[in-house]
């Protein structure tokens, strides 16, 4: 696993259950990744670990995806997958 990577994971998990965005609570996937620090969203090479992350979680199952209609169109909106917390309190180190 890749450190990077895994650090933003954590920091998108992390920010979903400080937002209680599990099953079908969800928010807007921009509204998590505009938290994100600096040196992932201005350059090219961590917009592609926000990629990577992203793709992971949600092979994983640990992410819910949905492309929800708004008023402006359409966005993507993501949550915490309800049946992955085990795995994802592990992954977190909430577990103790």
């Amino acid at each position: 696993m890749d450190l990077e990577t895994d650090k933003v994971k954590k920091f998108i998990l992390e920010e979903l259950i400080k937002k209680s965005k599990f099953g079908g609570s969800h928010t807007p996937f921009d509204n998590i990744i505009n938290h994100l620090p600096d040196e992932f969203l201005y350059n090219k090479k961590g917009k592609k670990l926000i990629e990577n992350a992203v793709k992971e979680l949600n092979n994983q199952g640990w992410l819910l995806i949905l492309k929800k209609r708004t008023g402006k169109g359409s966005d993507l909106h993501i949550s915490i997958n309800p049946r992955a917390i085990k795995e994802i309190s592990a992954f977190l180190g909430l577990n103790k």
